[in-house]
């Protein structure tokens, strides 16, 4: 088991003091844009890795339920 005490993080200020649910969220929004801006191949391959599968017989099976 890892102690806390041993873990030390330095967080800029506005980060370290998050006092409000959407707050944080709109910090990790923020943070995603400049990562998308900065490494826009490594942001695409991350996408790719955690997007869902295309499944091709989910198409066929909704035509031809319409006819």
């Amino acid at each position: 088991m890892v102690s806390i005490g041993f873990i030390t993080i330095h967080l800029p200020p506005q980060i370290a003091n998050i006092s409000h649910p959407l707050e944080g969220l709109f910090y990790l929004i923020i943070l995603a844009f400049v990562f998308r801006w900065r490494w826009p191949k490594t942001w695409n391959g991350y996408l790719k890795r955690i997007s869902a599968p295309i499944v091709k017989e989910r198409s066929k099976i909704n035509s031809s339920q319409k006819d």
